[in-house]
C-alpha cells in the first residue's frame, strides 16, 4: 500500500522522534510505500528555521518533500494556510491520505485526487490543537479562526474516513470546535521508538548512568523536555530539595524567562544534564525509578510510558490514555508542598511497587509506535 503524509504546518526534523518521523518509519516497517509532504521550516535552538523547498530521502527510504505554504508565514498564508502537493499525490498515487491537521486547504487537493483519479484512496486526518493553543489575549482571534475552519470541515469531511485526535482532549476538540461527527473520530496516541528502547541491556544502562551521575543507592527520579514555565519543573525540583536518598535527574533546554527560576531551585538533589539527544533520553528513562511531569503535556509523556516506567503527571482532562491498567497516575497538587508529601508517601510504597509491575507488563505495548502505525491503517481494510 502507498501512504501520503501530508504535514504542511510543522517544524521537520530528520531524526527526531515526532509523529512526522516515527508514523511513517513504523508503517513502512509494516510493508508499506511512504511519502511525507513537510513544510520548509526545521527546529534549531533559536527556534523555527526556513531552508527552502527540496526533497530527499531519508534512512528508512522516505521519501521527504519540503514544500513552502501559499504566502508564507505571513499572517494570511497562514490563514489561507495552503500549500501545493497536487503534482507530488498524482506522482506518488497513494492509497491511503494523511493529512496532519484540520486547517489546511490542502485538503482540498486529496479530495480531488479521490473524486478524479482513485475513488478508493482513504483520507485521514488527525488535530494536535487544543484549547489551549494560542494565547488568551489572542482568544477572540482563535475563535473566529475556529469558525473559520469549522466552515471548512462541513465541505470537505464527507471524503473523510476517519478523523484522529493524539489525546482524547484533542479528539473532543475537532467535535465540539469544528462539527465533526462522534462516530467518525478516535484517539491516535504518540509515543516511542522502540527500535531504540534497549530493554535487554535496561540493568547495564542504569548502572553506567548512576556510576557517570554519582548516583549511589537513592531512588531515581526524571523529568525534563522543553522546561518552560508551563511545565512546573522548578516545583518537582524544589519538592525534592529535603528528600532523604532521592536524585532528581532534569534534562532539556531552559527557556530564558524561566531561568532565573531554575537556577534558584537546584539543590544538592537535583542533577541538571541540559540538552539531551531522543537515543539519551531513553537511556535516562530506562535508568529511572520513577517519571514526574507536573506541567503541561509533552510527547515525552508518552515516551516514558513506552519505557515501562511508573509515571505520575499533572491532572489534565482527556489524558486517560496515559494509563492503561494502572501504569501510571495523575495528581491534582502540583505545588512544590503538594509534591513533597506525594513523593515523600509513595516512593518504595505497595502502591508504587503496583504501579511498576503494571508499567513493565505489556500493558504498555500499546505506546510503541508500532502499534500505533498498525492502527493507523486499519481504516483501509475495513
Amino acid at each position: 500500500m502507498k501512504i501520503l503524509h501530508i504535514s504542511p504546518l510543522s517544524p521537520y526534523n530528520v531524526g527526531w522522534s515526532y509523529q512526522e518521523n516515527l508514523l511513517p518509519k513504523y508503517q513502512k516497517n509494516l510493508g508499506n510505500e511512504i511519502t511525507v509532504v513537510v513544510s520548509t521550516f526545521k527546529n534549531t535552538k533559536n527556534g523555527k528555521k526556513d531552508v527552502g523547498e527540496n526533497d530527499f530521502i531519508v534512512d528508512e527510504g522516505i521519501h521527504v518533500y519540503r514544500k513552502k505554504r501559499f504566502l508564507g508565514n505571513t499572517f494570511l498564508g497562514k490563514f489561507i494556510s495552503y500549500t501545493n502537493v497536487w503534482n507530488i499525490i498524482c506522482g506518488f498515487k497513494p492509497d491511503l491520505i494523511m493529512v496532519h491537521s484540520l486547517t489546511t486547504l490542502s485538503i482540498f487537493q486529496a479530495i480531488k485526487y479521490k473524486k478524479k483519479i482513485n475513488n478508493s484512496c482513504v483520507i485521514i486526518q488527525d488535530n494536535h490543537l487544543d484549547e489551549n493553543i494560542g494565547r488568551k489575549k489572542y482568544r477572540i482571534i482563535t475563535d473566529l479562526l475556529y469558525k473559520y475552519w469549522a466552515f471548512i470541515n462541513k465541505f470537505s469531511s464527507k471524503y473523510v474516513s476517519k478523523y484522529y485526535g493524539v489525546t482524547e482532549w484533542r479528539r473532543q476538540f475537532i467535535v465540539d470546535r469544528f462539527g465533526i461527527p462522534e462516530n467518525k473520530t478516535d484517539v491516535l496516541i504518540m509515543g516511542a521508538d522502540l527500535e531504540k528502547i534497549d530493554f535487554k541491556n535496561k540493568k547495564e544502562i542504569r548502572n553506567r548512568i548512576k556510576k557517570d551521575l554519582n548516583i549511589k543507592d537513592d531512588f531515581i527520579i526524571i523529568t525534563g523536555g522543553k522546561i518552560e514555565q508551563n511545565k512546573k519543573t522548578a516545583n518537582l525540583m524544589k519538592a525534592v530539595k529535603n528528600l532523604k536518598n532521592v536524585k532528581l535527574i532534569v534534562f532539556g533546554e531552559v527557556a530564558s524567562n524561566y531561568e532565573k527560576e531554575i537556577n534558584n531551585s537546584i539543590n544538592d538533589n537535583v542533577i541538571m544534564l541540559g540538552w539531551k539527544n531522543q537515543q539519551e533520553i531513553y537511556n535516562l528513562f530506562l535508568a529511572s525509578d520513577l517519571a514526574i511531569f507536573p506541567g503541561q503535556h509533552s510527547v515525552l509523556w508518552e515516551q516514558a510510558c513506552a519505557c515501562k516506567i511508573p509515571c505520575v503527571f499533572a491532572h489534565w482532562e482527556g489524558m486517560n490514555h496515559l494509563n492503561n491498567g494502572g501504569n501510571s497516575m495523575e495528581i491534582n497538587d502540583i505545588s512544590s508542598e503538594g509534591l513533597e508529601e506525594f513523593i515523600e508517601k509513595f516512593i518504595y510504597s505497595d502502591e508504587y511497587y503496583k504501579m511498576k509491575e503494571k508499567a513493565q507488563s505489556k500493558l504498555t505495548d500499546i505506546y510503541n509506535y508500532e502499534e500505533i502505525a498498525k492502527k493507523s491503517i486499519e481504516c483501509v481494510n475495513k
